[in-house]
């Protein structure tokens, strides 16, 4: 999944529904697009952020791994998410994706 912010994180996700040809849905607050192998999630602008691409969820079967490379690039991972470049980077196990359509 990728998590686009907005400031207006309704008019982008109506927006990208009107040009991909998908609902948008809600889902435990967020509104998200979910396409043949990705989902698309809108949430607001943080941390004086401007808008556009903000996290992506990897998926991973060696988690430590991941982390232990991030951490060595500088990385501060907290749980199995960490930021390097400005961008959330959030690991998933391979078990909590979906299968493609």
């Amino acid at each position: 999944a990728d998590d686009i912010q907005a400031d207006d994180p309704a008019a982008l996700a109506q927006r990208w529904a009107a040009i991909v040809q998908c609902p948008v849905t809600r889902v435990a607050g967020i509104l998200s697009i979910t396409l043949g192998n990705a989902e698309l999630r809108f949430v607001p602008c943080t941390g004086g952020r401007a808008e556009g691409l903000a996290g992506l969820d990897i998926v991973t079967c060696d988690e430590a791994a991941v982390l232990a490379a991030a951490a060595r690039h500088g990385a501060k991972p907290s749980g199995a998410s960490f930021v390097l470049g400005g961008m959330r980077w959030r690991l998933v196990s391979p078990s909590m994706t979906r299968a493609p359509d």
